[in-house]
């Protein structure tokens, strides 16, 4: 009787222990992310849209693009694809017309960078050419690391 009570709780036993631990142990694990993989970065799409800036009733500049991604974390980094930028006047008169394959800029519009066959026109004629060129709104100043053409 002692024997059997014996062997009953070494069978539990045996199947408790080492019987799932054999049927659990596969070679199907869960997948780490390694360096090398990219991780997205939630983003809202606008197709064909015009985005206009106003100061008041003022009318300061218009931004024409295919599309626009907007990266939703806390650089709030706006991508335009094509860029077609018209900058106005206080009168409503175009200033400057702004073209390029691609720009990116910041939330706050207070850097904004060009790619790609960038070409600038001011109303006196002056053309600016470059394969990139960035503007900086604190400092005013424009730049590239590019050969820029000034006509």
């Amino acid at each position: 009787m002692i024997n059997t009570i014996i062997y009953k709780w070494l069978y539990i036993f045996i199947f408790s222990t080492f019987i799932p631990g054999m049927v659990g142990c596969t070679n199907n694990r869960d997948y780490l992310p390694q360096d090398n993989d990219t991780t997205f970065t939630p983003t809202q799409e606008v197709v064909v849209s015009t985005w206009r800036c106003f100061d008041g009733s003022h009318l300061v500049w218009k931004l024409k693009p295919n599309r626009t991604y907007k990266t939703m974390d806390e650089t709030g980094s706006i991508l335009a694809v094509p860029v077609r930028l018209t900058i106005f006047d206080t009168l409503g008169d175009t200033t400057t017309q702004v073209l390029s394959d691609s720009g990116r800029t910041t939330e706050e519009f207070k850097h904004i960078y060009l790619w790609g066959n960038v070409y600038i026109k001011n109303q006196e004629g002056l053309i600016v050419k470059s394969q990139s060129l960035w503007w900086d709104k604190a400092s005013r100043k424009v730049g590239s690391d590019d050969f820029v053409e000034i006509r």
